[in-house]
This record gives C-alpha cells, sequence and structure tokens, in this order.
C-alpha cells in the first residue's frame, strides 16, 4: 500500500537484534525481504554478516598454482614452474568483512545493483583549492 501511494520507508538500526526485541524475528525477515536498498556499515552482528553474505552473492577469484619440480627425470626439466590458474567462487561479504569496514564505507543493494565491493560514501575534494 505504501508503495502504491508512492511512498517509502527508511529504517536504520544498529544491529537486527533491536529490531527482533521491538518487531519479532519473523516480522523483521519478512521486512528485509522486501526492502529495495540495504546498506551494510560496520558493525559485529554475525546475522548481518550472514544476510549480506546472502544477499551480496559471490564472486569469481582468480587463483594462481605454482609448482616447482625437482626430479631428475629426462622428460622433467630440473626447477622449471609450471602455473596453473583457477577460478573459484568466494563469498563477496565473507564472515567478518562488515567489521573490518573502515568508518564511511559500507556494502550496498540498490534497486537491482548489487556493490560487492566496499564503497566510501565520504566525499572526495573536487577541486584542491577550496579549504574543506
Amino acid at each position: 500500500m505504501i508503495r502504491s501511494r508512492g511512498g517509502f520507508v527508511v529504517a536504520a538500526t544498529q544491529s537486527l537484534a533491536a529490531l527482533d526485541v521491538a518487531i519479532g524475528k519473523p516480522s523483521r525477515d519478512a521486512a528485509l525481504a522486501n526492502f529495495a536498498n540495504l546498506v551494510f556499515f560496520r558493525g559485529r552482528d554475525p546475522e548481518v554478516d550472514a544476510i549480506a553474505a546472502a544477499y551480496l552473492g559471490t564472486k569469481i577469484e582468480v587463483l594462481t598454482d605454482t609448482t616447482f619440480y625437482e626430479g631428475n627425470t629426462p622428460t622433467i626439466r630440473r626447477n622449471l614452474p609450471s602455473k596453473f590458474l583457477r577460478q573459484i567462487r568466494t563469498s563477496a561479504v565473507p564472515q567478518g568483512a562488515i567489521a573490518r569496514l573502515a568508518t564511511g564505507d559500507a556494502y550496498a543493494i540498490v534497486g537491482s545493483s548489487i556493490y560487492q565491493e566496499a564503497l566510501s560514501l565520504v566525499p572526495l575534494k573536487q577541486n584542491r583549492n577550496i579549504p574543506w
């Protein structure tokens, strides 16, 4: 009904435990599922880590494995490294990443855009001649 009238809801909380006390866990789960925009600032709530990991998804990391052969066989040259590239899927926000965010940084879901890297919300100086 709020959306049909052109309205929106803004909610902020220090932790999800405060919402659980106020409205209960089932209601909080339903409310989070209906928010179009979520911003995760620094915090130490393990359930926020789990929700961020679920909502922000996974990303692909490329790992390089290097193998050194030390045998003296006629088919393998000594100390010739072999490099193998492999891709693995990791959580975009691993456990504890939200607690390590710098002040002013956040992970965000804005509409259909998912920002899997920490965004800095601190404005940068555009003109060096302006003393801020």
